[in-house]
């Protein structure tokens, strides 16, 4: 029987050693222009396999219990939002520190606790549909060679001269060189070479 209330009473000193070290680590998380944020999950990691985890209130606080000293490192995470990490740590005084980091690689940030989180940007997973207008019709290169040639098409005539002698004299410029591209020179050219033979 004294043996059993001598292990009895060890085990509760025990516990209540370690009772005494636990601590709370608390914040809340604020979203820009929404009092209430939606529900995050927190998770407070020592380098283990386990982790601490809460999730935020209707305000956005949150409260890890039982959390002994050590390091810690503090995560938010939500599929809207981008949040830093916190480096927490915990001494065996109940004194907490907290560093704060944006961005991976980022000069860290001195902090307070309790800690007052706030997104680092929007998480964003899908491309903003173009808006159609003019200007996205004119970005095709297609519809510029189109527009181009329809512009041709319109200013041609009115390029052409319109004195009957003029236009009669440019016809028959182009029959001429119709008539040259089409076999007339190619003709005269070997016949040009026919007498050159015979010259000879």
């Amino acid at each position: 029987m004294f043996t059993f209330l001598l292990s009895l009473l060890t085990v509760t000193k025990v516990i209540s050693n370690d009772a005494t070290e636990w601590h709370v680590v608390k914040g809340k998380v604020k979203i820009p222009q929404n009092p209430r944020p939606p529900t995050m999950r927190v998770v407070l990691n020592d380098g283990s396999s386990v982790d601490h985890t809460t999730l935020t209130r209707v305000d956005g606080s949150f409260s890890l219990d039982n959390v002994p000293a050590g390091i810690y490192t503090l995560e938010v995470l939500s599929t809207r939002y981008h949040f830093g990490k916190y480096k927490i740590e915990v001494n065996k005084a109940g004194r907490i520190r907290t560093v704060l980091y944006p961005y991976v690689g980022s000069e860290r940030v001195s902090s307070k606790h309790p800690l007052k989180i706030v997104p680092q940007g929007g998480r964003g997973y899908f491309e903003a549909r173009p808006v159609v207008g003019i200007g996205y019709f004119l970005q095709n290169p297609m519809m510029l060679m189109m527009l181009f040639s329809v512009g041709m098409m319109y200013l041609m005539p009115k390029m052409m001269p319109t004195d009957p002698e003029e236009l009669k004299k440019l016809q028959e410029e182009q029959a001429e060189m119709m008539k040259s591209a089409g076999g007339g020179g190619l003709a005269k050219m070997m016949g040009l070479a026919k007498d050159d033979d015979d010259d000879e």
